[in-house]
């Protein structure tokens, strides 16, 4: 709509350019500068919250996903990713308790469930990873193609609690999903053997 925010947009797409190379450094600074012409711009404040998570800088890239209003469309995708970063400093109650709130607000979303399954898997809470993936397969109702990787998951989690056969169910579930998905294969390949 203006002067202002084209330039902004230029910035941040020379930052988003120079996040696939190896110059994340730079794709910073001109990402900062696209913020600091456009303070409102949540595609960018996303673009410049990754380049942080991307260096370990999790405190400052916390600070920048909260200016993400709730109200934009990226707001959500902000906070899931705000909740990487609290679990990167350790701080995973917090993250738990974001995610357990995301899921409450939107019954009809399944991807703060899946990404609470993610953490407590990642944590070796395997029980618990189980119960989250169990909760978001079942707001999603019929399974897709798309969909394998949480049976998967949770496939893991369960084999990983000692209850093997419903790791092996959906492992093999997984599979008539995508039949084709090396790491299913693999993990159930290699669980056969041992």
């Amino acid at each position: 709509n203006s002067a202002r925010q084209g330039m902004a947009e230029v910035f941040y797409n020379m930052a988003n350019t120079l996040t696939r190379g190896r110059s994340i450094e730079h794709a910073l600074i001109y990402g900062n500068f696209a913020l600091y012409i456009r303070p409102d711009y949540p595609v960018g404040q996303l673009l410049v919250g990754g380049i942080l998570e991307a260096l370990d800088r999790h405190d400052e890239a916390i600070i920048v996903y909260n200016q993400v209003k709730s109200t934009s469309p990226l707001g959500w995708t902000a906070r899931l990713r705000k909740v990487s970063s609290l679990d990167s400093l350790d701080k995973t109650k917090l993250a738990i308790a974001e995610l357990t709130e995301m899921a409450g607000e939107k019954v009809e979303r399944h991807d703060a469930l899946v990404a609470l399954g993610d953490l407590f898997r990642g944590k070796k809470r395997y029980l618990e990873a189980v119960a989250a993936y169990s909760k978001a397969l079942k707001r999603i109702g019929k399974l897709e193609k798309r969909h394998w990787a949480i049976l998967y998951s949770r496939g893991i989690s369960y084999e990983r609690a000692d209850q093997w056969e419903a790791g092996e169910r959906d492992l093999l579930h997984a599979l008539k999903l995508n039949a084709d998905q090396p790491y299913v294969l693999n993990y159930l390949g290699y669980s056969w053997i041992d």
